[in-house]
């Protein structure tokens, strides 16, 4: 029993001694002894809900952190911890309110401008979020922690110069070490120096080989090194450690796919999904599989988890309607956006036809480079801007990612439409230019040929599997100059420039034409029409061919291997679903692009020979 002469606040002194001493089961029953002589005793019933919080009883402390803020608020403390326990509800916006009150309370306070941080940086306000981390590490720049958080945010916003940089200061807190090595070789590798990514992680992961985070990012590093087989090597050898550890089993088969070994990567997810039915990042990859697979009903099944994603729902516009879940398109007023990069938007454009058949009423949200093209393409549809959308929402409108139309409406192979093209081109301005470019071909016949050419990917992540050098394309012209058809390639690149006609023999060049005319950086519509006036395009995977395909021009296409081929290239196969009018030449092997480069070259021969594509 408690002393009556006891107040409240001496007990809840011995409660904090015994709680500071780590004996919790001693502290919450002097906080309870506490509010049993004062039920409206602040400190305990603050003390008691950060007790509970600990303990993962997140309902019961918000309720008593609440009430010691109604009796008592102007406590920052109060406000700080309430504003955790909102953070760990995933219930952001109370917790940014309690976060901000604690901030206005005790402006010089690093660990409230901290938790402030951490709020808008999962709430996506990462500017905010830069400037708290910032003003907290002016009050203590030894605030590790902090630092920590800025580098995270530096990173995410792309900034990863600064992000490294504050990475290599916190590896020096041992507190701090695995957190701060991982980030760095996140640093590192955005940046395009996977190396050294791995030379930052090995030492340290054979000094802690039980940090399995360690021997995750070491694995994707090797991945990005183009070293597959070490990158399943450490990634396996962490998992007969860990064998529960879904993160590696999931990069594992992330591995499995970069090395064309599909049917091990399904067993690999499948396994996850086993013990795990809700882990979202197995869901994906496994959709991702069975895509490329051709097995489109289970793909789109399990892909449809991207929307889970954090940084998919970061990406995703609010539309401010229902969302259209597993309902049919059919009679609905649908609003719909692209997703990724432009040459993904592209290939989910080939979808707006059906779904506009479907629907009473359709809206599409798309980049800004794209709109142009997009509305010239499909009058009878409202396109939009997703950066700066401008519609009208019908009553009971839903809304959804595009792509997740696939699921109804490409369901298997036979599902997809034998198209002629889905974009369309300005008409004039591809006359013009086809007139300008068949009076550049050499030698100057009646049956000129324009073939576009792009030969270079700027893909952060897979760019340097599907770039083939100009210079390596020589037997593709030569094939051309031993032509008697006069022939004009044209170069679809979008960052072409004179060192690329250096790359080529003085006496190829005659057959290689910049167009300074055509802006491949801005709006894509006249890029559109330069393509459309090409007879044939050639193309690694860019942009460039996913536009030639979507204006049903004739293209030929030199996909990569493993993940840097796209699932929608398919495996080994010569054709694609998305564009009928698109052949495809497999790379036999990783490294192998002269043998690819050659057997276009023979195609080209014979196509020049015969006029058959």
């Amino acid at each position: 029993m408690t002393p009556s002469n006891q107040t409240a606040d001496q007990i809840v002194a011995e409660g904090l001694f015994r709680h500071q001493q780590g004996d919790a089961a001693g502290a919450e029953t002097k906080y309870r002894q506490a509010l049993a002589v004062d039920p409206h005793q602040p400190d305990a019933l603050h003390l008691l809900g950060v007790l509970l919080f600990s303990d993962g009883a997140l309902e019961q402390a918000r309720a008593y952190i609440e009430e010691a803020i109604r009796i008592r608020s102007d406590n920052y403390i109060y406000f700080n911890n309430l504003s955790l326990v909102c953070q760990a509800q995933q219930d952001l916006v109370p917790a940014l309110t309690a976060a901000r009150r604690a901030v206005d309370l005790a402006p010089s306070d690093v660990g409230a401008l901290t938790t402030l941080g951490v709020c808008q940086q999962k709430s996506g306000d990462l500017s905010a979020a830069t400037d708290s981390y910032e003003a907290a590490l002016r009050i203590d720049p030894s605030a590790a922690q902090t630092e920590l958080n800025l580098a995270t945010v530096y990173l995410e916003t792309g900034d990863t110069r600064r992000a490294e940089k504050h990475f290599r200061h916190v590896l020096s807190h041992p507190s701090h070490q695995v957190d701060a090595a991982i980030g760095l070789a996140q640093a590192l590798m955005r940046q395009g120096q996977a190396d050294a990514a791995v030379d930052t992680l090995t030492p340290l992961l054979t000094e802690l080989p039980d940090q399995a985070p360690l021997a995750l990012t070491l694995s994707e590093a090797l991945l990005r090194g183009d070293q597959p087989h070490r990158a399943l090597e450490v990634a396996s050898n962490a998992l007969n450690r860990f064998p529960q550890d879904s993160a590696l089993r999931n990069f594992r088969g992330h591995v499995l796919r970069d090395l064309e070994c599909p049917q091990d990567a399904l067993s690999e997810f499948e396994t996850i999904l086993a013990n795990d039915p809700d882990h979202v990042d197995a869901h994906v990859n496994l959709g991702l599989t069975h895509l490329a697979l051709g097995n489109y009903d289970r793909g789109w099944t399990h892909y449809h988890a991207r929307t889970l994603q954090p940084e998919v729902q970061r990406r995703s516009p609010n539309v401010g309607v229902q969302p259209l879940g597993q309902e049919s398109v059919s009679g609905r007023d649908l609003i719909v956006w692209t997703e990724q990069g432009l040459g993904d938007e592209i290939l989910q454009a080939s979808l707006i036809p059906d779904v506009a058949a479907r629907t009473a009423s359709l809206t599409v949200l798309c980049s800004d480079r794209l709109h142009t093209l997009f509305k010239q393409s499909f009058p009878d549809v409202y396109i939009t801007d997703k950066t700066r959308p401008d519609f009208i929402v019908p009553e009971g409108a839903r809304a959804c990612p595009l792509l997740s139309t696939a699921n109804e409406l490409r369901p298997s192979r036979q599902s997809f439409p034998n198209h002629l093209g889905y974009l369309h081109a300005d008409v004039p301005e591809t006359e013009v230019l086809k007139v300008r470019y068949r009076g550049l071909c050499t030698p100057v016949t009646a049956a000129p040929i324009i073939i576009g050419l792009a030969w270079r990917s700027g893909n952060a992540d897979y760019g340097p599997a599907n770039t083939i050098p100009l210079s390596a394309w020589q037997p593709i012209f030569e094939a051309a100059r031993q032509s008697h058809r006069g022939v004009l390639f044209v170069s679809l690149q979008y960052d072409a420039d004179d060192e690329d006609v250096d790359e080529l023999p003085e006496q190829l060049r005659p057959f290689f034409h910049i167009d300074p005319a055509v802006n491949h950086l801005g709006d894509l519509a006249p890029v559109a029409a330069q393509v459309a006036a090409c007879d044939l395009v050639i193309s690694t995977s860019t942009t460039t061919v996913q536009l030639a395909g979507a204006l049903g021009r004739p293209t030929w296409h030199l996909p990569a291997t493993g993940l840097a081929r796209g699932w929608y290239w398919t495996f080994d196969e010569d054709e694609t679903p998305w564009y009928p009018a698109m052949r495809q030449f497999q790379r036999r092997a990783k490294a192998d692009t002269e043998d690819q480069v050659e057997r276009v070259a023979d195609a080209l021969r014979l196509h020049l020979s015969t006029g058959n594509p």
